[in-house]
């Protein structure tokens, strides 16, 4: 009697479990409204509100590192070739993103690999409170049109992932694949972390000890490939476009085309960045002064 009470019971558990990720729950009518419309205005404020106080301590922080670094010494190798304005406009942009690229990497790494997505809401809305105020102190007044586009990319992307109700839209019935989706994306930050390394080395203390410099250069390279050009992709591949007809199903292909061409924007500019990267040639790249001796003083 216990185990035919147990079995009995075993469908409705699964059917549960499920519901909650939002799986395998076919719409008896297509749903109309996209996932952005309804994170945005059929769902409660709480992530909004989230979004709003890291943008507000993201701008708060970036205002005060611009202060301290205006004519500090660390912007002094900066300010030989800017104004002391935008030598602290870079180096506030670079220490906040350094620390943005820290947070999002680790969360991304603990939702991919050990899914734990409890955490996902939370670090987007971390990540588009640092995207805001990027905007308005690095790429507007350095005129960086592709960041603008690229965090205009990323928030429209990324946001509805924060709701469950909008995340089932935007997996078309399974949120947890578009959360998981998300965080792979946000596997990219990894390279940017080495990213920063070098641009500190560079710009900040100008003769970076040679081993150092290779080490961080190696990781970056691997890293950069990696994540951006072979990772994104192929997932793409691999998860989304094999949904086509699901996506369909659900009346969701404006998200469908978000996913796959928002993916498609992101490996395409980051190949691009990665010949730039390389224009130099791969000795230059990996090593300080392209690893030549310095001359002997006569």
């Amino acid at each position: 009697v216990a185990r035919q009470r147990a079995d009995s019971r075993t469908p409705r558990l699964r059917v549960a479990r499920r519901a909650t990720r939002g799986e395998g729950m076919a719409p008896a009518t297509p749903p109309t409204a996209g996932p952005f419309y309804t994170a945005l205005l059929h769902t409660d404020t709480r992530h909004e509100v989230m979004i709003a106080v890291s943008a507000v301590v993201h701008i708060l922080c970036t205002a005060l590192v611009l202060r301290l670094s205006k004519n500090s010494w660390v912007t002094a190798k900066l300010r030989k070739r800017e104004t002391p304005e935008m030598a602290a406009t870079l180096f506030g942009a670079y220490v906040v993103g350094f620390v943005h690229a820290i947070v999002v990497s680790v969360s991304a790494v603990l939702v991919v690999c050990y899914e734990r997505y409890e955490i996902w809401p939370a670090t987007v809305a971390f990540s588009i409170g640092y995207f805001v105020s990027d905007f308005i102190f690095y790429a507007l007044p350095t005129k960086q049109l592709v960041m603008v586009i690229h965090h205009i990319v990323m928030i429209v992307g990324h946001y509805p992932t924060m709701e469950q109700p909008a995340a089932i839209l935007y997996g078309a019935g399974d949120a947890h694949l578009i959360m998981w989706l998300s965080a792979v994306g946000y596997l990219t930050e990894i390279s940017n972390l080495f990213l920063d390394v070098r641009w500190f080395q560079l710009k900040i203390f100008g003769q970076p000890a040679q081993i150092t410099y290779t080490v961080n250069s190696v990781f970056l390279l691997l890293s950069y490939i990696a994540t951006r050009v072979v990772i994104m992709p192929v997932v793409c591949w691999v998860k989304m476009v094999p949904r086509y007809d699901e996506y369909k199903a659900y009346n969701q292909m404006a998200s469908y085309w978000v996913v796959v061409l928002g993916a498609a924007f992101i490996s395409l500019m980051s190949l691009v960045y990665t010949f730039i990267l390389l224009k130099p040639g791969l000795r230059a790249f990996l090593f300080f002064g392209g690893g030549k001796k310095p001359a002997k003083a006569e």
